[in-house]
C-alpha cells in the first residue's frame, strides 16, 4: 500500500490556480476509446487503464474541460475532477506514483 498525501502549498497555488486534476470515462467504442487516451496525454498521465491525473493550472484546466466537453457523446461516461486544497489518495497493488516535479507539460 502507497499513501499519497497531497498537501498544498496554498500560497503557491493562489499564485498559479493549480489543481489536482483526474478524468476516468466509459467508452466502449474502440476508435472513440483511442482518440480518448490520445486527448488526455496531452495533458495528464495515465494511471490506470481508463484513469488520468496530474496537476493542472486553471487556464489548462478549463481548456481540457472544453474539450471534454466537445468529445462525450450522450451514451458515454466521462467525470472530471478537479481537487484543491488538502486530500489523501491510498494506492493499493501495482502503484503508479508521481512526484509533482515528474509532470512536465509541453
Amino acid at each position: 500500500m502507497v499513501e499519497e498525501n497531497y498537501i498544498f502549498k496554498t500560497e503557491e497555488i493562489e499564485k498559479t490556480k493549480k489543481y489536482l486534476v483526474m478524468v476516468c470515462y466509459d467508452i466502449t467504442d474502440n476508435k472513440r476509446r483511442l482518440k480518448m487516451v490520445r486527448l488526455l496525454e496531452h495533458y495528464l498521465f495515465r494511471v490506470q487503464k481508463s484513469v488520468f491525473e496530474g496537476m493542472l493550472e486553471q487556464k489548462t484546466y478549463r481548456k481540457l474541460k472544453e474539450e471534454l466537453e466537445h468529445f462525450t457523446r450522450e451514451d458515454e461516461n466521462i467525470r472530471l475532477y478537479k481537487i484543491s486544497g488538502t486530500g489523501d489518495v491510498c494506492v493499493l497493488g501495482n502503484a503508479v506514483t508521481l512526484e509533482e516535479d515528474e509532470i512536465i507539460i509541453i
